[in-house]
C-alpha cells in the first residue's frame, strides 16, 4: 500500500508541474487590468510565454515609470525564444528589394514563377508559401534561355532566367 501511495504521487507530480508552467494565471490579468497594463501588453504575454518576467514582474516595470514599449522590449529581450519575422514579411521585403534594386515587373514575375515555393506557417500562424532558389534546368532547355546575372539582394544567389521569346525579343 505504502508502494503505491508513492507511485500514485510521483505520476501526479508531472501534471502538477505542468499546470504551474505558465508565467501568467488567470488571476494575473485582473491584476495587470487594474495596474494600467495595456490589452496588446497583456495578450502578448500570454501569447509568448517563454519568458522569465511574470505578472508582477510587469507591473512592477510600470509602477515605476517605465513605459509600455520598453517593458515590452525588455519582455522580447528576455525571451528563450527570438521573435521571427514573419514569412509574409519577409517575402514582401524580398519582392521591395528586388523592385529597388531596379528590377522590372517582368523580371520579378518570371522569377517568382520559376521559383519553387514551399506551403509554410509560421510562430504567428500566418500561412504564405516560402520562396526557394530556381530550380536547376537541363540542358535541353538552356538553348532557350538567356540567363542573365544580377547582383542579388537575397540571401542566397540568384538567377534570374529570361525566356527571351515571350518577351519579343
Amino acid at each position: 500500500m505504502k508502494s503505491f501511495i508513492i507511485l500514485f504521487i510521483l505520476i501526479l507530480i508531472p501534471f502538477y508541474v505542468g499546470a504551474n508552467n505558465s508565467l501568467i494565471t488567470i488571476d494575473d490579468i485582473p491584476k495587470m487590468k487594474k495596474a494600467g497594463i495595456s490589452q496588446n501588453l497583456i495578450e502578448y504575454l500570454i501569447n509568448n510565454q517563454t519568458c522569465s518576467i511574470d505578472a508582477n514582474t510587469v507591473i512592477r516595470y510600470h509602477k515605476a515609470g517605465l513605459k509600455e514599449q520598453a517593458i515590452l522590449k525588455l519582455i522580447k529581450a528576455d525571451a528563450y525564444r527570438p521573435e521571427r519575422e514573419s514569412t509574409v514579411e519577409k517575402e514582401l521585403r524580398i519582392i521591395g528589394s528586388l523592385k529597388q534594386a531596379g528590377f522590372s515587373d517582368e523580371a520579378i514575375l518570371e522569377y517568382l514563377n520559376s521559383a519553387r515555393s514551399n506551403q509554410f506557417v509560421d510562430n504567428n500562424g500566418d500561412s504564405s508559401f516560402r520562396l526557394m532558389p530556381p530550380m536547376e534546368t537541363d540542358s535541353s532547355h538552356e538553348q532557350h534561355v538567356s540567363k542573365k546575372k544580377f547582383k542579388s539582394p537575397l540571401p542566397y544567389p540568384a538567377t534570374i532566367e529570361l525566356n527571351p521569346f515571350e518577351q519579343g525579343n
